[in-house]
């Protein structure tokens, strides 16, 4: 269910699942709430399949899908909520002992120097979506 907020999917989980799920990828770029991210991820581990649940991020640089912005990176990351909860996320999936995955330590240290070299679209095809650079 790409895109949407901790509240729209709690409820209708199981809708967006095969019956018996072998993985779940929960890709939090577009779940700035920690809180409701915590409630998706329980009501995952309890699911009677007990699918393996892995925590991605590929954070996205604006809302929904657009041209990129014309701000640098360091810029967009200063009003980016979900990257400023890294810390929280990471701990919610420490704290399940859920394997994670995230583009951010890659690119960070070129985006928090603002390096004018580093161009958003050396990454992505538009706002949200990585490219295969």
């Amino acid at each position: 269910m790409p895109g949407h907020q901790p509240h729209a999917v709690e409820h209708c989980l199981s809708s967006h699942l095969p019956e018996t799920p072998d993985m779940v990828l929960v890709e939090y770029a577009a779940m700035p709430d920690p809180v409701g991210f915590e409630r998706v991820v329980r009501r995952l581990l309890g699911h009677p399949a007990s699918p393996a649940v892995v925590i991605v991020n590929l954070p996205s640089f604006a809302q929904g899908p657009s041209p990129l912005p014309k701000q640098t990176a360091a810029e967009i990351f200063a009003r980016n909520r979900t990257l400023h909860a890294l810390a929280e996320f990471d701990a919610i999936a420490a704290h399940y002992g859920l394997p994670t995955s995230s583009l951010w330590p890659a690119v960070s240290s070129r985006v928090l120097q603002n390096d004018s070299q580093y161009q958003l679209q050396d990454l992505y095809l538009e706002s949200m979506h990585p490219s295969e650079a």
